[in-house]
């Protein structure tokens, strides 16, 4: 986490203690944000499901008369609250059909990314993949990544964050016996990424005991809002 000095190494401070101030339930789903590209505007309604999908979400919190993703939203209005999270507010021509004006996108700002990534990072609460960027000394090749999601460094991580850009020659299951520890694959694809892993993809979901989550999400990289597709294994 790069603190510096002066107002940003204070600001950094004052949400340090904010983090530490949350409940176990609304940390997780503060690092979850940390998934998601630089200044990447999330889908909330998107990202609820998301949270639910991992079990951030617990029916025991649950209020009278609340769904699980009233729940999810109420947790994003905790989290904005304490400033940890930039909320968009639905539209009002949408909040009439719907009946409630709730939130629409949410982004962080670079400094609280700082701290969530600084943090996500000691909980090894995930590991990101950068694939066909076009400075590939920045980003280590697929072969390296391959290797290091195979090595016994990564054997605790439950949750893999993959940008695909460019002409990504990524393999990432040709060591499908040692990656099979993994609980949840997060895709970034960029428009102009070439990339085909279906048959890859359905043969390792099928075969990996742990495998529960895998989620699609459009063009991260010139930061345009996309729909997003997931699939959650029964």
């Amino acid at each position: 986490m790069r603190r510096g000095g002066g107002q940003d190494g204070r600001v950094l401070d004052v949400l340090a203690l904010s983090y530490q101030g949350l409940p176990y339930q609304l940390k997780a789903c503060f690092l979850y944000l940390g998934n998601y590209p630089e200044d990447f505007d999330i889908n909330a309604k998107r990202l609820y499901q998301l949270w639910m999908a991992e079990g951030f979400i617990s029916q025991e919190e649950r209020r009278e008369d609340e769904t699980m993703m009233d729940v999810a939203e109420r947790y994003m209005g905790e989290l904005a609250q304490r400033c940890m999270v930039q909320v968009e507010l639905q539209p009002d021509e949408d909040s009439i059909i719907t009946g409630n004006r709730g939130f629409r996108y949410c982004r962080l700002h670079d400094l609280v990314r700082d701290l969530c990534l600084s943090k996500a990072k000691e909980e090894n609460f995930h590991q990101v993949i950068e694939c066909g960027h076009i400075n590939q000394q920045e980003h280590p090749s697929s072969s390296s990544m391959v290797t290091s999601i195979g090595g016994n460094t990564c054997s605790k991580i439950h949750r893999l964050v993959i940008n695909l850009d460019g002409n990504s020659n990524f393999h990432l299951f040709e060591q499908e016996e040692r990656a099979r520890h993994i609980r949840t694959i997060l895709f970034f694809i960029g428009d102009d990424c070439d990339y085909s892993f279906g048959e890859q993809l359905t043969r390792f979901s099928k075969e990996s005991k742990f495998l529960r989550l895998i989620n699609f999400d459009g063009n991260p990289f010139d930061r345009k809002r996309k729909d997003q597709k997931s699939y959650q294994k029964k």
